[in-house]
């Protein structure tokens, strides 16, 4: 890949999100969100790129997922990184151990005759992921979020109370294990100047089949009302 200097400045708005797990040695799918700003008058369209440096094992992993993400000019857009913490190239095993890393974002513009533009998503201050052991009995995925400003699907993360009178939240989970459970999914929402949670409610699951391959997808929708 050759570099090209990037010509529109992008930054992560707010610390990234960990919507689906990532497991060392697994072929499950993480996933991580963000939100980038762009701040020129040009729209960026390319693959977005993940890149893990280990804190203490050294590891430099580069996720092979590739989404194909546009950040809008002048505005901030809610983007989705699929992960996969294991894969092999030409007989070369490629996997993350357990452990913390710090991850980078950038976009790569395709500019035809085999040159791409590789436009980095800066952010102040290092952002860590964490890789956990792959020893836990179920696993809970977020596969999918999608919000809902006065009736209207949304691709925004950020709302001005002003223009929105309701907002809505619909997300599709997936619970995998390998032994029988049932229980609550509870979801909240964190303010994220002060951190505090405000709990929006909650939704029941069930996953009976003992078979390591069980599945389960739930959508919940939650209404709120701008005051």
């Amino acid at each position: 890949m050759k570099d090209i200097p990037a010509r529109v400045p992008l930054a992560l708005e707010r610390k990234p999100e960990v919507l689906a797990p990532l497991y060392q040695g697994s072929g499950d799918q993480g996933m991580i969100g963000i939100v980038v700003r762009n701040d020129g008058w040009e729209e960026v369209r390319g693959s977005l790129f993940v890149e893990f440096e280990g804190k203490d094992n050294g590891i430099k992993f580069t996720a092979p997922n590739q989404e194909f993400v546009c950040a809008r000019r002048l505005e901030t857009t809610a983007m989705h990184a699929p992960i996969l913490t294991s894969y092999a190239t030409n007989g070369v095993s490629n996997a993350l151990l357990a452990g913390r890393y710090i991850v980078s974002f950038f976009i790569s513009v395709d500019k035809g005759d085999k040159t791409f533009e590789k436009i980095p998503i800066t952010t102040d201050t290092p952002i860590e992921i964490e890789v956990l052991p792959n020893t836990a009995p179920y696993k809970l995925s977020i596969k999918g979020i999608d919000f809902l400003t006065n009736g209207k699907v949304s691709d925004q993360q950020v709302f001005d109370p002003k223009e929105t009178q309701t907002l809505g939240l619909m997300a599709l989970a997936e619970l995998r294990g390998s032994k029988g459970y049932s229980g609550a999914l509870r979801y909240r929402a964190m303010d994220i100047d002060d951190g505090t949670f405000t709990e929006l409610g909650s939704n029941l699951m069930s996953l009976s089949n003992p078979s390591p391959t069980s599945l389960l997808r739930v959508r919940w929708l939650n209404s709120l009302s701008i005051v």
